[in-house]
């Protein structure tokens, strides 16, 4: 028991409130833009992971400091969440963290809501048409907004891309969906301007 006290107060606890605070002042940027009403909390597998850690291994005691709405404020913020793998349904697109991986991630998305889809498991930006009956839909995969070498895939070679995507749907459910990607700490908007930092 002692041992599990140690890791929990010295490791994991500290770890946890590291992202937390991380989490909340993006939380209170985007707040200085937008109503809280209009920013919806996506839950993904890592997100998972923290939550069945906080189920499976954490004592009571402990489980408040593992529960990510408490540690984020959202819904003290009144900030929607939704759940690792549900579906988020803007008009003629349908929104998920995902659930697919490799070459064919693209069409298994599409499968599984029949129309276009945003998802956004694995980390890099590919979009896949397809067809159907008068209809042409897409798949996007969102590149991720993180480095693209974290210390958990031990200096690995990847696919990643680093970028944000923008959706803007119409009263009538259409939409526009913009990727951008940022390359050698630089992104490109429409209009030319180039945004430059480092992370």
């Amino acid at each position: 028991m002692e041992t599990i006290r140690s890791n929990m107060e010295y490791i994991y606890m500290p770890a946890a409130e590291r992202e937390y605070e991380w989490g909340c002042l993006i939380f209170e940027q985007l707040l200085e833009v937008f109503l809280p009403e209009n920013i919806i909390f996506g839950l993904g597998n890592h997100d998972w992971r923290l939550e069945n850690f906080m189920e499976l291994y954490a004592p009571k005691i402990y489980k408040p400091y593992f529960n990510i709405d408490l540690g984020l404020k959202l819904s003290e913020r009144g900030i929607r969440i939704y759940k690792y793998n549900d579906w988020l349904d803007i008009g003629k697109v349908s929104i998920t963290h995902g659930m697919y991986h490799g070459m064919s991630a693209g069409l298994r998305h599409y499968n599984a809501c029949g129309h276009s889809v945003i998802f956004n498991h694995v980390h890099q930006f590919t979009a896949r048409s397809f067809v159907r009956r008068e209809d042409t839909v897409i798949a996007w995969s969102n590149p991720c907004m993180s480095t693209l070498a974290p210390e958990y895939t031990k200096n690995a070679e990847n696919n990643w891309s680093d970028g944000y995507g923008v959706l803007a749907v119409r009263s009538n459910g259409m939409f526009n969906y913009n990727v951008f990607l940022n390359v050698n700490n630089q992104i490109v908007l429409p209009d030319g301007t180039v945004l430059s930092g480092n992370k």
